[in-house]
């Protein structure tokens, strides 16, 4: 990657954005492999080519802080912590850092420097993948692994609004556990074994041949249909469809339907590689 500083912060931040320990062609991290094949064989093929500044890495750069004051922490006589552990499969590796072990609990801890936003969203598939792939890990290195928890740390949190919207997280830290049985061990081992051959399926192919990320990795919405009333700007209802849209509006007030194409928003402002990616240049560039 290409890293610039426009805002010329200090080398130190400059130098701490620069650390990478495992995003090397064929060691694949459990975050890693939480992504489509296109993204992480067009971020691999092109790393060299990707530009991004410093200013962009700030939100990672605070969660590597959080592990950091950790990894100083002297840990209990059952834990260890900040440990990366490897196993093979066929020609590739599979690798996972998690923040805290257990060997007591048998339990294996991640924390997320996060925004509230992910609180609200509530969705914890990828929190569960994550920690089982360092549970397999875990086992395989021959360490017992039976549960998992997710310590949030949200960023933007406020305590105005925890006061008076009670779906709103009430405290600046959440907790998620996660119990783990032989079979989920079963399945994680066969999903990752699936997620590398997708990617050596595709590893070889030019770019655009690649087939396009998942609707769920590229954050994409549904098309939209807005009912809307002349002299306001904001809708008076928001339907799936056209057809609902009129049928609304012959119920209800409103003067015209306004159709909002889908949007991916992982591609237009979150994917590293997305300038290389021919979705992106077909369906994003010049939209945002």
């Amino acid at each position: 990657m290409i890293l610039t500083n426009h805002l010329h912060l200090p080398e130190q931040i400059e130098n701490a954005v620069r650390r990478d320990d495992y995003n090397n062609n064929g060691t694949y991290s459990a975050t890693t492999l939480l992504k489509d094949p296109k993204e992480i064989i067009l971020t691999q093929r092109h790393d060299n080519e990707i530009v991004r500044d410093v200013s962009e890495q700030i939100y990672a750069l605070l969660g590597t802080s959080v592990h950091y004051i950790l990894e100083k922490n002297q840990e209990g006589d059952t834990q260890f912590k900040e440990e990366r552990l490897y196993c093979q499969f066929g020609d590739d590796i599979v690798s996972g850092k998690f923040d805290l072990y257990d060997m007591k609990e048998e339990r294996v801890y991640d924390f997320k420097t996060t925004s509230v936003f992910t609180y609200i969203m509530n969705d914890t598939a990828k929190y569960r993948f994550q920690l089982l792939v360092y549970g397999m890990l875990l086992r395989k290195n021959g360490f017992p692994c039976k549960c998992g928890r997710i310590v949030q740390i949200f960023r933007d949190w406020s305590r105005t609004k925890a006061k008076f919207d009670k779906s709103y997280p009430q405290m600046p830290v959440n907790t998620i556990d996660f119990k783990f049985t032989e079979k989920d061990f079963e399945e994680i081992e066969a999903d990752v074994k699936m997620r590398l051959e997708n990617i050596n399926k595709y590893k070889d192919l030019p770019d655009d041949e690649i087939p396009v990320c998942s609707k769920e990795n590229r954050w994409a919405t549904d098309d939209k249909f807005a009912v809307m009333k002349k002299g306001r700007k904001s809708a008076l209802r928001l339907l799936n469809s056209r057809e609902e849209a009129e049928f609304w509006m012959q119920h209800n007030k409103g003067d015209y339907i306004e159709e909002r194409p889908a949007e991916s928003r992982k591609c237009m402002d979150y994917c590293s590689c997305c300038e290389f990616c021919n979705y992106w240049r077909d369906n994003v560039c010049g939209k945002k």
